[in-house]
């Protein structure tokens, strides 16, 4: 079991791309060309922030996808940088790895050789060893001075018994993780109609793309206290410049607002968020 490294999200990604398999699969020359968020589908009743079990990298209407026959296998996402997350408010009231990391992950673990806690960009003055799975005094004043929508790495080494037997045997465990609001910023039209909005408005700029030059785009951008898109930056090209542009475009011109990200006092706060695409990818 030596190097079996947990990172979340390709179970996730792995039941997108099956999804899609069932979209028609020839090329068609016509795609719709779409104004408004309305025009995607109907709005969610209520709209309601997105809270952090609910944030998924993908959520389309397969029905508006299948009908203008868009391109299947090419990715999308629009969420927190990490798929694994914990609020500001829980990051500062841990105590141990096992508040940190899901539940479920430390199963079988018989003792903790070491935890280290590293700040992203990794930087030698942010990274903190610690004996044990409990957190040392200088890793909880780490943990919280961070802020929103930062992003840190922790792993564990570990002993667990090998094979169920008396055995013991030395593993790891690693999670990338991003800090997210209390209450996560959320499109006010839904989350259905803004994946709508950017699959098919980029349908044209996607229909002649190969997979082999394929790479994984990404864009950052942030959700302001008053629901504004701000701070667009191209982190990484999917290969494409053509796509690169349509894709700031249609995050910079996105119709419609979003429901500001709030803190557990229920004030609102800015929230990064990271528009994936083409390949997938960390």
């Amino acid at each position: 079991m030596k190097g079996s490294t947990l990172i979340f999200g390709g179970a996730i990604i792995g039941l997108s791309l099956t999804a899609f398999s069932f979209i028609k699969w020839n090329n068609s020359s016509v795609y719709a060309e779409v104004d408004t968020v309305e025009e995607l589908g109907k709005p969610e009743i209520d709209p309601k922030v997105i809270n952090d079990d609910e944030l998924k990298p993908t959520d389309f209407d397969f029905k508006v996808l299948y009908d203008n026959e868009v391109k299947p296998n090419f990715y999308y996402a629009v969420a927190s940088r990490f798929n694994a997350t914990i609020t500001k408010e829980d990051l500062q009231n841990a105590k141990s790895l096992q508040d940190i990391v899901p539940k479920g992950a430390t199963e079988g673990v018989k003792s903790f050789k070491d935890v280290i806690i590293s700040i992203l960009p990794e930087d030698k003055a942010t990274k903190i060893k610690g004996k044990n799975e409990m957190l040392t005094p200088a890793q909880l004043e780490l943990l919280q001075s961070v802020d929103y929508s930062t992003q840190f790495f922790i792993r564990g080494n570990f002993y667990q018994n090998k094979y169920g037997l008396s055995e013991l045997e030395e593993d790891y465990l690693i999670y990338y993780m991003t800090v997210v609001p209390e209450k996560q910023a959320s499109f006010k039209k839904g989350r259905t109609a803004l994946m709508n909005y950017l699959r098919l408005k980029s349908a044209k700029e996607v229909a002649g793309t190969d997979v082999d030059d394929l790479k994984s785009g990404k864009i950052q951008f942030m959700i302001t206290t008053d629901g504004t898109v701000s701070d667009v930056i191209l982190e990484s090209t999917s290969g494409y410049d053509s796509i690169d542009d349509k894709m700031i475009k249609l995050i910079k011109s996105m119709p419609g607002k979003w429901n500001a990200a709030t803190d557990s006092k229920g004030e609102k706060v800015e929230q990064e968020l990271v528009y994936s695409y083409g390949l997938i990818g960390c």
